[in-house]
């Protein structure tokens, strides 16, 4: 849960694939993002972007204003962890293959 401006924000992924975002306030939608796959593990916020491992092998990094897609990346493997940021780099586990 972050805020954000003058609004409160929740950020999840849901069972459906997509990501939400919600105003706590009143529980409207704020946005939801276009399919990504399933998420297992939690993501990471840093500097207005969200970066989010699936279950479908991609690596994605999100705005968190919108929910657009800045980046994606094919990682080929499950990650089920939370990514870890430094500086310009991305750190994630991934299952074995």
């Amino acid at each position: 849960m972050f805020f954000s401006g003058d609004r409160w924000r929740v950020y999840f992924g849901g069972e459906d694939g997509f990501f939400y975002c919600l105003n706590l306030e009143d529980g409207s939608l704020i946005y939801k993002t276009e399919w990504i796959g399933s998420m297992e593990g939690s993501f990471s916020t840093v500097e207005g972007r969200m970066y989010v491992g699936t279950e479908q092998g991609d690596l994605y990094c999100l705005n968190m204003t919108d929910g657009s897609t800045i980046w994606k990346v094919r990682i080929g493997v499950d990650s089920d962890s939370t990514p870890a940021v430094l500086g310009a780099f991305v750190y994630t586990a991934a299952e074995d293959v």
